[in-house]
């Protein structure tokens, strides 16, 4: 895993904004949830795949906005000025008037460790609303709803894989690697043994 500070070295001369970002996605929904997955720490474990002649291939864990159980695995390809190709195991991830959150959201956490990485606070795109109303409860609740997250561990946690059982939740997650269009076409190339 690379660190924090290698991460914004490595992103520093890449062209990333949230004008671009929101420009990309085409839709400011999904941009808006992008930058909540990002805020909620559900965007894990950044990879730099490669990187060479100005181009860089990146891919991220990013948690399923809808099922608490899945991460659906994103990845990206750009270049100083341009996306040039993404991905993502989601079912949104062929809609042709929009890009899905999931490949949203890594732009976002990219984003946040290039520009943002020194602060001590989240910057106002970043910033959760209404957990000041978790003040005084239990380190449970607080744990809960992740009123205990701050911008330095939303930061490190970006470049840490996620874990496959978090606390507090009885059930593993699952890690969808292939979509499910792909998995069900493969399942049906089986074999049949009679």
């Amino acid at each position: 895993m690379r660190s924090i500070t290698q991460w914004t070295a490595i992103l520093r001369n890449y062209t990333l904004s949230f004008e671009s970002i929101h420009e990309y996605m085409k839709a400011n929904q999904g941009f808006e949830l992008a930058k909540k997955l990002v805020s909620d720490g559900d965007v894990r474990g950044f990879v730099l795949e490669d990187e060479k002649n100005n181009v860089a291939a990146v891919s991220v864990w990013v948690h399923a906005h809808m099922n608490n159980t899945r991460w659906y695995y994103s990845t990206l390809k750009f270049s100083h000025q341009s996306v040039l190709e993404h991905s993502c195991t989601c079912e949104a991830r062929d809609l042709p008037h929009m890009r899905c959150k999931h490949v949203g959201a890594l732009m976002c956490g990219l984003l946040a460790l290039k520009d943002y990485s020194t602060l001590t606070v989240a910057p106002k795109e970043f910033r959760r609303s209404n957990m000041q109303r978790f003040e005084g409860m239990s380190d449970s609740v607080r744990k809960a709803v992740g009123a205990d997250l701050t911008w330095a561990r939303l930061l490190d946690d970006l470049t840490t894989d996620p874990e496959k059982k978090r606390e507090g939740v009885a059930h593993n997650d699952t890690f969808q690697s292939v979509p499910k269009n792909l998995q069900k076409k493969k399942e049906e190339m089986q074999p049949c043994y009679s």
